[in-house]
């Protein structure tokens, strides 16, 4: 029964915790199209594709990883977090300019690389957001992860309605999102550290990503074809209704 319980409490808290964070970036992506009209809307969403991909290189599977040695072993937490949040800084330091560079391959506008210049730090507050989940994940205790990932897109909410409704700019959108979404992981971050006291051992940093090397590899490889998926769908919406 208690196990039972348990399952039955998380993933109440998952779903809950889900439609909140859907309805939450929905309206955020709602405001943002009627206050700062199309051509601001197409920079963004160009912006995020490639910020979501930074998001999985920058992970490497570490999350995937994570959960599999904490379920297996619960004390194993401690040094993989420490490990893995220094090697995500690690990475992302390394993914964010050769983002910027893919923005040139690809011939996009001046406005989506001075745009990704502030909102592509986004992708860490992202990833460290994923690597903390991945503990209670482990832990099961899927509640800390739904008040947490549902409280991101509520609080970036608040900061565009405060921020970009009255001053409509790129930069004011860019600074809602990775400002809101720093607030929730600072404080995430802040009680998780408190409860794990994770060790950093840097003779462990470097082979850390590379035992998840292959969860990391798959998640790039299935993002890249949900972007081409949708990119070709929004190009031929007939598609759409024939893929349905």
């Amino acid at each position: 029964p208690g196990t039972l319980r348990r399952i039955m409490t998380n993933a109440g808290a998952l779903a809950v915790g889900g439609i909140i964070a859907q309805l939450a970036f929905v309206s955020v992506e709602a405001l943002i199209a009627r206050r700062m009209g199309v051509s601001a809307y197409a920079t963004y969403s160009s912006a995020y594709a490639f910020m979501m991909l930074m998001v999985h290189a920058i992970d490497m599977g570490m999350q995937w990883q994570l959960i599999q040695d904490g379920s297996r072993d619960p004390k194993s937490v401690r040094g993989n977090l420490g490990a893995m949040m220094v090697a995500k800084v690690g990475l992302f330091i390394l993914a964010y300019p050769i983002t910027l560079v893919l923005f040139r391959v690809f011939n996009l506008g001046t406005d989506e690389i001075s745009f990704f210049q502030l909102f592509g730090l986004f992708a860490l507050v992202l990833g460290i957001g994923d690597l903390l989940s991945g503990v209670y994940i482990a832990r099961q205790r899927m509640e800390f992860n739904a008040l947490f990932q549902a409280a991101v897109p509520i609080v970036i909410f608040v900061c565009v309605w405060l921020f970009v409704v009255p001053a409509p700019t790129l930069t004011h959108l860019a600074l809602a999102f990775v400002g809101g979404g720093l607030v929730v992981n600072l404080i995430w971050g802040w009680l998780t550290w408190a409860r794990e006291r994770p060790t950093i051992k840097l003779a462990h940093v470097v082979p850390t990503p590379a035992k998840s090397l292959h969860y990391g590899i798959t998640d790039i490889l299935f993002n890249v074809y949900v972007r081409i998926v949708e990119r070709r769908l929004e190009k031929d919406p007939a598609r759409r209704f024939q893929s349905a």
